[in-house]
């Protein structure tokens, strides 16, 4: 059994927003844990945020899972130009996530950063 699955299965009596939160914030905790001095994208409806590994070296480039609305997600990518300091990252592209289920969205967003990174 995966560390997701374990996840979900503690947590399958709550509703899917919680659910994505507790999954996503175990993600952040491991994620940002390596990474020193993390800037990227923040906030309330932003469930999970990562910098992306690219081979562009005029922007920093981020991916993010954000809630829409109760049930409703998008997955963000963002960008912000390496050379200024306390540059503030924009949104360049953003999909929304047709998807229903935990896994399956974490899933889709796996994807995105996957194309982002250009695999």
């Amino acid at each position: 059994m995966t560390i997701l699955d374990e996840l979900i299965e503690k947590i399958s009596k709550s509703d899917i927003d919680e659910q994505l939160k507790i999954i996503c914030d175990s993600i952040t905790r491991e994620e940002i844990e390596v990474i020193e001095d993390y800037e990227g994208p923040s906030g309330p409806n932003i469930f999970l945020s990562l910098p992306v590994n690219c081979d562009d070296k005029k922007f920093e480039h981020y991916i993010s899972l954000q809630r829409e609305a109760q049930n409703k997600y998008i997955i963000c990518h963002w960008n912000c130009l390496i050379r200024l300091t306390n540059a503030t990252p924009k949104i360049v592209k953003v999909w929304e996530v047709k998807q229903d289920e935990p896994k399956k969205i974490l899933k889709e967003f796996a994807e995105k950063l996957q194309f982002i990174k250009g695999e």
